[in-house]
């Protein structure tokens, strides 16, 4: 009985923290070539990867060489480069 209150009081606020979390989420990363980089509005850098989270206010960052398509929440797609493909 114990553990079923402790269940009920802490649920609520986990689902609150997993739908903001997923509310700052904007797209995701469906392909890289080369060198391309996701930073976070912290700063905190990582290699981008197909599936990787991209999130309210991340920098996409591409090499010389490097390319990266993300896909939105409204399924458009913008691909990325620093030389356009054109």
């Amino acid at each position: 009985m114990r553990f079923l209150a402790v269940l009920i009081v802490l649920t609520p606020p986990l689902i609150a923290c997993a739908a903001e979390a997923d509310a700052a989420r904007v797209g995701f990363v469906n392909k890289v070539e080369n060198d391309a980089q996701l930073v976070s509005a912290s700063g905190a850098s990582a290699t981008a990867v197909v599936g990787a989270a991209v999130h309210m206010k991340d920098e996409l960052r591409t090499g010389a060489t490097g390319r990266m398509q993300v896909t939105f929440r409204d399924n458009t797609c913008s691909p990325l480069a620093r030389t356009p493909a054109c």
